[in-house]
Order: structure tokens, then C-alpha cells, then sequence
């Protein structure tokens, strides 16, 4: 075993996480190199560098029973940023995890396929309840297998977050028909889905492509964040239309980028209406 290894082994706060010890909730993995430190909640942070601190770190998480919550932090501009070996190393011992149900990717290099298809296919469909990817770039061929992911018959994934994650319209499209084929088969019960933040590759039709989300009868979709996207009196419109029948979304989020949107009072009205229509004491009642 290398001596960097040994070094990490011998740190106490690691050693903690390593024994199971009921305290530590949370683990926060960043790259860079730096002592691994813990604050008053119980957050640990964790900054490995070289291969072997990835393999020793995988190896402490994949025996913790008490870690529920993962968020991996790459800042590409530090010495030591993620080395993808290492890495997915450590994403394959997590899989063993038995009780992690929160994982967080932020600026990861999300075109690592291996990520979903191979590391954490097992705890990504029978365990983890949260997915949340922020401020990188979900590349295509990752989205194909997120989405065999959520189609998946064991999927236990009630809450995903895509914010900043420079997904298009196709992958948009992808991820909405996953969820709403396997809510169909009453297998997916997603509470959560935040596609905020994508201005640049989202655009129009990739809001009008949510919209099967808020039609679908067996929907289970009850927050929908669409934040910082292009939003006009005519995409406000066929969002309040899509809700007419829904019953179960209890959050919107249609906060425009303020530079671009063009909301007027007629969009506004179309939102207004669909939450209270005074036209008749039955469309009143509907509404």
C-alpha cells in the first residue's frame, strides 16, 4: 500500500466514516487537495488527488451504513482536479453502498458514460431517491442510460435535478418520455423534476416538451422547476393549458431570465385562469 494511502488511512476523520460512526450523514468529495475536514452538522469533506486516496475513500464509503447523502464537487481550475481512473474507481465501490439514497454531481464531467451504465446502475435504480446534476454538461450518451435508469422497473428516484446541466431539447424529450412511460406502469413516483438554468440549449420547444409531464393522468409530478428559460405569452399559455386537468402539481416555477422573457398581462391572465377560473361556478370549482 503507498504511503499516501497509508496517510489517509491513519486520518481520523475518514477512520470515523470508516467505522460507521452514526454522526457523520453527509460526505462531500471535492477535488483538490486539501485536509479532509468536518463542520458543526456533521458535513464531511473529503479532497482526494491521487489514485490511491480515491481507492482507500471508496473503500471507507462502500462499508459505511450511516452516509445518506454523496455530493462529488470537481473544480477543474485546482491542482487536483478528478482523475477520471480514480474516480470511477470510487463510484464503483459506492455501488455497494447500502445507505446512500442522495447523490449529487457537480461539475462532473458527465460524458463518462460509465457512470450510469456501469458504476451505478445498481444503487441508481434500486436505492438513490435523489439525482441531482448541476453546472456542467450532460452529454448524449449519458442521457440514453439516466434514462434506462428512470425506466427502470426497481427505480427508486423521486426527485431529479438537471439545473445548469446544458441539456437540449432531444434530451429533454428523452428524459420526459422515460418518466412518463414508467409512471404509466405506476413503477416511478417522481415528486421532484428541475430542468432550470439551460437558456442556452433548452429553449422554446424544450419547454413545450415538459408538457406531456402535466397532461399525463398517472402523473406523480408534483414540483416542476422550468426557471431562466425563454418564456413569451405563447409558451405561458400552453404551459396554463397543459394544467387544466392536472391534479397533482402543487409547484411552478416559470421565473423567466430577465433579459429575454416577454411575459405580458394576457400570459399572465392565461396562469391566473387556470388557478381560478370565474368564468362559471363550475369552471370556478374545476379550477
Amino acid at each position: 500500500m503507498t504511503s499516501v494511502t497509508s496517510s489517509l488511512i491513519e486520518n481520523n476523520t475518514l477512520l470515523r466514516i470508516a467505522l460507521n460512526d452514526p454522526i457523520s450523514k453527509s460526505l462531500h468529495v471535492i477535488g483538490n487537495q486539501s485536509p479532509a475536514a468536518t463542520d458543526s452538522d456533521h458535513h464531511t469533506e473529503y479532497y482526494p488527488s491521487q489514485w490511491g486516496e480515491w481507492e482507500c475513500a471508496g473503500y471507507c464509503i462502500a462499508q459505511n451504513t450511516n452516509i445518506n447523502e454523496l455530493t462529488l464537487t470537481n473544480i477543474p481550475d485546482r491542482r487536483h482536479p478528478f482523475v477520471q481512473s480514480g474516480f470511477a474507481f470510487f463510484l464503483m465501490r459506492v455501488d455497494r453502498n447500502t445507505s446512500i439514497t442522495r447523490i449529487h454531481f457537480d461539475r462532473i464531467n458527465m460524458n463518462w458514460k460509465c457512470i450510469f451504465e456501469e458504476t451505478l446502475l445498481e444503487s441508481l435504480c434500486k436505492r438513490i431517491t435523489h439525482l441531482t446534476i448541476t453546472n456542467c454538461i450532460l452529454a448524449r450518451n449519458a442521457v440514453v442510460p439516466l434514462c434506462n435508469v428512470i425506466l427502470a422497473s426497481t427505480t427508486k428516484l423521486t426527485s431529479i435535478k438537471l439545473s445548469g446541466a446544458h441539456i437540449n431539447t432531444d434530451s429533454v424529450t428523452q428524459i420526459v418520455s422515460a418518466i412518463n412511460s414508467n409512471a404509466n406502469t405506476r413503477s416511478l413516483h417522481l415528486r421532484d423534476l428541475d430542468i432550470s438554468g439551460n437558456i442556452d440549449t433548452l429553449g422554446r420547444e424544450g419547454i413545450l416538451a415538459c408538457r406531456p409531464l402535466l397532461t399525463n393522468p398517472h402523473g406523480t409530478l408534483e414540483r416542476l422547476y422550468l426557471d431562466e428559460a425563454l418564456f413569451d405569452d405563447e409558451l405561458t399559455i400552453a404551459i396554463a393549458e397543459s394544467l387544466q386537468r392536472n391534479k397533482c402539481l402543487m409547484e411552478l416555477h416559470l421565473i423567466g431570465d430577465a433579459t429575454s422573457s416577454h411575459i405580458t398581462k394576457r400570459g399572465e391572465d392565461s396562469i391566473c385562469n387556470m388557478l381560478c377560473n370565474t368564468s362559471s361556478i363550475m369552471n370556478t370549482c374545476v379550477s
